[in-house]
């Protein structure tokens, strides 16, 4: 009976952890960034980028499609001239835009005029299809109301050190913009969001120096006329900001450390929120519209370069999800097609850009998988192992205890603690991530009421 008993919660622990993760789409793409993704429905997708040419200092425009919710992913067709494209969108069934910037070597080093790119056929082909005043550079993100109004941040490049940042707009599909603000001689803007015809967030950063240089919310209330400034003092930048709604909204920014912001008031009030440990940066943040499920996602202080986490509470508490890529690879962008569908995409000068993508919310670092009650306490094998750099453990607890998981180095030295809590009854799986940790044979234990139990684990990078 026992063992009809641990084998079933064996097969429920087995179907619940290989039914709740991440997974890398196979993107096959020369495009060392993906800038930006949007999708117009479960299956139909976007995503731009580059790719870098070292010998040139230089890089080549790159757009995909995908028809089958990422399943395969295909080049889309872009002008040669293409330099970079670093922000694409739905606008409806039939129409997309993406943002960026073509090569123009009759302006000299650096080289590149701002362009707005359009396809009529689900994002396969693409064509130039409108040009911008030709002081400005290059245009770094952009929302569209709809498919005649919306708005860019584009830059002026003095040199490679100095830009000047700008909001254009335009009501006519692009065929002519208007300057609406322009910022400072050292000056970046980040994230630009239409919450309304009338009223638009931006955030970033302002200065004429380094020294000098603010972080600061934008905000218009008449389509861009007039810009409500607010400075944030305390933070050397804002990454992003995010609107789930006309009234709640949060951003990014970072301090010694990464911290959000949130507010419950169209922007009038900002109310900083707990830090997220170990997170060095933040540089993006995700919801999906109307919902209180958002992403975080940016670098850890031990150098990971894809720490992930999760709210369903607008930002009130957040949990770490775990990314099946390398530590090194960046996660930059993304969007969320419903509260359990998420697409995210990685940049990293040593690898392609990959694309990760969960149905079902991501995995989280603890999961309690059993619905049968274990007759014992068990602590399983850890998997895979050897492992680089992520690895499984499971466990059985048969009552309601204070359980701790800790991990010690082959010395037997202490080094982390993945649980301590009390839990209910129940398999549960934890995940280890050691991308901070050398090679070398590690230490698990377990302990629980009058169970402990440890087990040897191997890392091999």
């Amino acid at each position: 009976m026992k063992k009809i008993l641990f084998l079933s919660a064996c097969l429920l622990f087995i179907t619940s952890a290989g039914s709740s993760q991440w997974y890398v789409q196979d993107v096959r793409t020369d495009a060392d960034q993906l800038s930006s993704i949007d999708f117009l429905n479960e299956n139909t997708g976007i995503t731009c980028g580059a790719e870098r040419i070292l010998s040139t200092l230089s890089f080549n425009g790159r757009a995909l499609y995908t028809t089958n919710g990422g399943v395969n992913w295909y080049q889309a067709i872009v002008p040669d001239s293409t330099f970079s494209l670093n922000s694409c969108e739905y606008i409806n069934d039939d129409l997309s835009y993406i943002a960026g910037s073509y090569h123009d070597s009759s302006k000299g080093l650096p080289y590149f005029n701002p362009l707005l790119l359009k396809s009529l056929d689900g994002g396969k082909n693409w064509s130039t299809f409108a040009t911008f005043p030709s002081e400005y550079d290059i245009v770094t993100q952009m929302d569209f109301i709809n498919e005649n109004t919306g708005y860019v941040t584009a830059i002026i490049i003095w040199d490679f050190y100095r830009s000047i940042s700008c909001i254009l707009k335009t009501t006519d599909a692009g065929q002519s913009w208007t300057n609406q603000l322009t910022l400072d001689s050292l000056s970046d803007l980040y994230s630009i969001q239409c919450i309304s015809e009338d009223v638009i967030f931006a955030a970033g950063v302002d200065g004429q120096d380094e020294i000098n240089r603010e972080s600061i919310v934008l905000k218009s209330t008449d389509g861009g006329l007039n810009w409500e400034r607010k400075v944030f003092d305390n933070l050397s930048i804002i990454d992003d900001l995010f609107f789930t709604d006309d009234v709640n909204g949060a951003f990014v920014g970072r301090e010694d450390y990464g911290y959000i912001y949130r507010t419950t008031d169209e922007g009038r009030n900002w109310l900083k929120a707990d830090s997220i440990p170990n997170m060095q940066s933040i540089i993006k943040i995700d919801f999906f519209p109307g919902s209180g499920t958002g992403l975080v996602y940016g670098v850890q202080s031990s150098g990971v370069h894809n720490i992930v986490f999760k709210t369903t509470d607008y930002g009130i508490s957040w949990t770490q999800q775990l990314m099946p890529v390398s530590p090194l690879q960046s996660l930059i962008a993304g969007v969320m097609i419903s509260e359990t569908n998420f697409y995210l995409t990685t940049t990293a000068l040593e690898y392609n850009a990959a694309i990760v993508h969960t149905t079902n919310g991501g995995s989280t670092s603890i999961s309690n998988s059993s619905i049968s009650i274990p007759e014992e306490f068990t602590l399983e094998q850890n998997y895979p192992n050897p492992f680089n750099p992520v690895t499984s453990i499971a466990y059985s607890i048969s009552n309601q205890q204070l359980i701790t998981l800790k991990v010690f180095d082959v010395l037997g030295n202490y080094l982390t603690t993945l649980v301590n809590e009390k839990q209910n009854s129940g398999l549960y799986t934890v995940n280890w991530n050691a991308s901070s940790y050398s090679s070398g044979i590690y230490f698990y234990s377990l302990e629980g009421g009058k169970f402990s139990e440890t087990k040897k684990m191997l890392l091999i990078k």
